[in-house]
């Protein structure tokens, strides 16, 4: 497998040449992205994503359909002084918050050469790619038609460098988050010191890098609650767990809210398909009953304390942060 180093991508939108337009929807209208798990088969179209657990992801059969060849074919000819002039290429991208953040070719050739199906994975096997076989963050697939060499043309409109973007359709396929709701760690003495917190600490929200991205909590922030506490929730009455867990939840949903405030203005128009559907971005648009993500960092920058009160009155919250502090004093 080798990076790609010399697509040149402009955009689907402005992209120069003549016909170009054209054929990215004829190539999106004619192919798809079949994954197939073990209960469930999902028919993906350009732009489309699905959404399936990691251990699914990991051996799902993966493969990239194209419907119409000699249609996609009619449609590149007058863009080109010839067929021969374009190759394809099947790349696998990792997503954002991966700490790989490999972009492999898992397929490449002459345009003549394409097949109406390319399998990228089999069903039940793991992929020797190292982006397929990755479940801690989402990946993309990218078919992209690109112009495989230069010429010399007075046309102005016909692709002349190697490496053009003709055209290209994309696809994504992400993890189901890890925890349903956030999870506590127990922190003792050596966590303490290694944050540099004192021993009278009794919390901690360390918020990771992609926080706004992260697919799961898990990548999102790590809340940590100090070990003896969570030792006496084991033995406390009702009305004294029923409190010490309402404060608790309040640190976090505050915490998240302030990180959520100072990082908004950071987003960038390329990062908000992630951000839209990230844990705490999902969890927390949902507490506030907001639709966007523009809306909740609104919310959050005008009053970080007070969009955290507002959430903090939605109580199902508090049952879920029950059932993981529970899971958090069992280990």
């Amino acid at each position: 497998m080798s990076n790609v180093t010399q697509m040149r991508n402009e955009g689907v939108s402005v992209r120069p040449f003549a016909g170009s337009r054209e054929l990215q929807d004829v190539l999106e209208a004619l192919t798809t992205l079949e994954v197939r798990t073990g209960q469930e088969l999902y028919v993906l179209s350009s732009a489309d994503r699905v959404t399936i657990p990691p251990s699914e992801m990991r051996v799902a059969g993966v493969t990239l359909k194209v419907s119409d060849l000699e249609k996609l074919l009619a449609q590149v000819d007058p863009m080109v002084m010839s067929r021969e002039d374009v190759d394809f290429l099947v790349v696998a991208l990792d997503g954002p918050i991966s700490p790989l953040r490999s972009t492999e070719v898992l397929h490449h050739g002459p345009l003549s050469e394409l097949k109406n199906e390319i399998e990228l994975n089999t069903l039940g096997s793991q992929s020797n790619s190292a982006v397929l076989s990755n479940v801690n963050g989402r990946y993309s697939i990218e078919f992209a038609l690109v112009h495989n060499k230069n010429i010399e043309t007075v046309s102005a409109v016909k692709p002349r460098l190697k490496g053009a973007l003709l055209a290209k359709a994309e696809f994504t396929i992400k993890p189901t988050g890890v925890n349903d709701q956030p999870k506590p760690k127990p922190m003792g003495p050596e966590d303490k010191a290694r944050f540099g917190l004192p021993a009278q600490a009794w919390f901690y929200l360390q918020a990771g890098p992609y926080l706004l991205e992260a697919a799961t909590f898990d990548e999102a922030f790590d809340f940590y609650i100090d070990k003896e506490l969570l030792e006496t929730l084991k033995v406390a009455k009702p009305a004294a767990k029923t409190a010490i867990e309402t404060t608790l939840l309040t640190v976090l949903i505050q915490g998240l809210c302030q990180e959520v405030a100072a990082r908004s203005e950071d987003v960038l128009d390329e990062m908000l398909e992630d951000v839209e559907f990230s844990a705490v971005v999902r969890m927390l648009k949902n507490l506030i009953d907001v639709k966007t993500f523009a809306e909740l960092a609104e919310q959050v920058k005008e009053s970080p304390t007070k969009s955290a009160t507002l959430m903090l009155a939605k109580k199902t919250l508090l049952g879920g942060l029950l059932k993981s502090l529970e899971e958090a004093n069992d280990e």
